[in-house]
């Protein structure tokens, strides 16, 4: 079905942890197996082999899942019913301080290996890369990209239903609070820059960068969220109440190979000066 996601089909990850790295149960939110803990921050390999989530030791109310990927869109939005479209091999490897995530995906004949790497570099600050690789005999398209969700959880201080205290960059370079610049939906999508989204049921305005932000109650704690290259911002505060920066991953012609960097930030700032430092961090 158009205007939908491609959902991935995923073999049970393998996750390989050394002396340094602990592994525990705990029963909340998901949370399964430690599998880093690194500047206080931990990550726990979530029940769903492809979520992870982060635990902040200096804001102990910060507790986000991370979808690495949650989906891949290649030419299209297609349903999650039609998961035989695409298929992915999976492999979590833990080593020192980095989580290093393996992949590989296939939609008819666009074919892509992935390698995401997740390091801890502060207590509030973790550096994101993905590294694509296009394996296929066709092109991948410009609209090409890979869904990346952050999603604290729903009780949480970050819940943000009406959209108030989730900020991106308006076209103007302005950062404006979701609310402000659009109708509040159930899933809001902002194709970066000129890219045309063909998802146009629930396409909205275009937004100048990738940069997502959104703050917890008291507006006080930001978790910010940006990529380097990006396609499209998503905001869902009618589902999971998630932010997603989607990395742009085209266009690639067979053979071909593309970077992209991450930043996620959970500081006292206000969404301004999250912006400034990931400038900075990413450029």
């Amino acid at each position: 079905m158009k205007g939908w996601l491609i959902f991935l089909i995923l073999t049970v990850p393998t996750v390989i942890a050394n002396d340094k790295n602990p592994t525990s149960t705990i029963d909340s939110i998901g949370m399964t197996q430690q599998i880093l803990e690194h500047e206080g921050l931990s990550v726990y390999w979530n029940t769903d082999p492809f979520v992870f989530t982060i635990v902040s030791q200096k804001y102990p109310d910060t507790k986000i899942e991370l979808w690495l990927p949650e989906v891949i869109i290649f030419d299209k939005d297609s349903h999650r019913g039609e998961p035989e479209s695409l298929s992915q091999e999976w492999t979590e490897i833990v080593d020192e301080n980095r989580i290093r995530i393996t992949g590989r995906a296939e939609y008819k004949k666009q074919i892509i290996n992935f390698e995401f790497s997740l390091l801890p570099i502060e207590t509030d600050e973790i550096k994101l890369t993905v590294l694509v690789e296009n394996v296929g005999i066709i092109d991948i398209s410009n609209y090409a990209h890979l869904a990346i969700c952050l999603s604290p959880r729903q009780d949480s201080c970050y819940s943000d239903k009406s959209g108030d205290r989730t900020y991106v960059v308006n076209n103007k370079e302005k950062i404006i609070s979701i609310s402000e610049m659009d109708k509040v939906g159930k899933f809001n999508h902002y194709p970066v820059g000129n890219l045309n989204d063909t998802t146009d049921s629930i396409q909205r305005s275009n937004v100048f960068n990738g940069f997502v932000a959104r703050t917890n109650k008291s507006k006080k704690t930001t978790i910010s969220f940006m990529w380097d290259k990006t396609a499209r911002i998503d905001v869902n505060p009618g589902g999971l109440d998630c932010i997603h920066s989607h990395p742009a991953i085209g266009p690639l012609k067979p053979g071909e190979t593309k970077v992209c960097k991450g930043r996620i930030l959970i500081k006292d700032l206000n969404p301004e000066k999250s912006l400034d430092l990931m400038r900075k961090a990413l450029y």
